[in-house]
């Protein structure tokens, strides 16, 4: 049987591979199957994607289609866990290349001799008490500690929802929460501080064991927010679908 002849939607396949993003947090019950965050190690991988391609067979009755799918599920899964990959390596790909300014940790090309020096002391004071994730705003009221709200976190996230790779496209219809995403975003850029700091990047694009823990505490922290600073969380969130609108001409 053809590929054609099974069309698996490409949303609601991403949305397995990687937890389901953006899922609200008050709809993702605990007896959900589905690991709530963006990381699932290789073997927990291999089943979501394995369920999810029996979930989408389930609503086909066409003649063959549990043939088709007993012969190519390995190379399905393997096609799948391809892509959850591209997605992980282009976050952290944007984010090597916009911390280093946004971070304030690049000097003088006449003082390159004492950018290491600068980074080694910067970067335990960035990633100390959540500095790196949280951005200073002005208002109304003066200025605001908005938590997750970093410059380099919000344009990370700008640039792969709504930019060229338009990962927008794999978001839950109507739901404005980009808190797996934004965790997601932050976990990557406290990876990629680390490398900057220690001078030595991973060959392995993104290393899931190593980051899981980090992200289960951000996503803690982000489901944990209240009052002024929930309210400021939730207004950026706000924010960046609004500047994504713009970035697409007004049309999500």
């Amino acid at each position: 049987m053809p590929n054609e002849a099974f069309t698996i939607s490409r949303r609601s396949v991403i949305q397995q591979q990687v937890g389901q993003t953006t899922q609200s947090i008050t709809q993702d019950p605990p007896t959900s199957r589905l690991l709530p965050n963006m990381l699932p190690t290789t073997d927990e991988l291999k089943v979501m994607i394995r369920q999810a391609l029996h979930d989408a067979a389930v609503n086909y009755d066409k003649v063959g289609v549990k043939d088709w799918l007993a012969k190519n599920t390995e190379s399905e899964v393997k096609k799948l866990k391809d892509i959850t990959t591209n997605i992980r390596n282009n976050f952290k790909s944007v984010a090597r290349i916009l911390a280093l300014p946004l971070y304030d940790l690049v000097v003088p090309i006449q003082c390159r001799d004492q950018e290491a020096a600068l980074r080694r002391q910067r970067v335990p004071v960035l990633c100390l008490d959540f500095t790196w994730l949280d951005g200073d705003f002005m208002d109304e009221l003066g200025m605001t500690q908005v938590p997750f709200g970093h410059m380099a976190l919000m344009q990370i996230v700008l640039n792969l929802l709504w930019g060229k790779k338009q990962y927008w496209c794999y978001l839950p219809v109507g739901n404005t929460d980009l808190t797996r995403v934004i965790v997601f975003t932050g976990t990557i850029l406290h990876q990629v501080l680390d490398e900057y700091a220690g001078g030595t990047f991973s060959a392995q694009e993104f290393n899931v064991r190593m980051s899981g823990t980090l992200y289960k505490t951000l996503y803690t922290c982000a489901v944990s927010l209240e009052g002024c600073a929930l309210a400021s969380y939730i207004k950026l969130m706000e924010d960046l679908h609004a500047q994504g609108a713009e970035m697409l001409g007004g049309h999500v």
